[in-house]
């Protein structure tokens, strides 16, 4: 399996960083994308969130962020970092304004 991280999603962590109230985000962040890494071994970790476009997106939770994300073939997408007090139908529509 390969990890790609879509453009959304890399936006969505260097957001945070720039806004975070925490002490050291930078680490909170390092320590999000290393358990995402989990997925290489174990894609199907997440459970499923819902479908679109008949793609299965799939959610993990990392303390206070969901992460979205899909599986094509060998390759996962992370599609979407969320805090998990967003509104999810904005989550949907974002992740739908996507896949299209």
């Amino acid at each position: 399996m390969v990890i790609i991280w879509q453009k959304q999603a890399k936006d969505d962590l260097k957001n945070y960083i720039n806004n975070a109230t925490i002490l050291e985000p930078q680490k909170y962040v390092s320590d999000l994308v290393n358990f995402v890494d989990c997925l290489y071994t174990s894609p199907y970790l997440g459970k499923v969130f819902c479908t679109l476009n008949n793609i299965e997106i799939r959610q993990l939770i990392y303390n206070m962020h969901r992460i979205f994300y899909y599986i094509d073939n060998d390759k996962i997408y992370i599609i979407k970092i969320s805090h998990t007090s967003m509104d999810l139908s904005n989550v949907v529509k974002i992740i739908n304004d996507f896949l299209k």
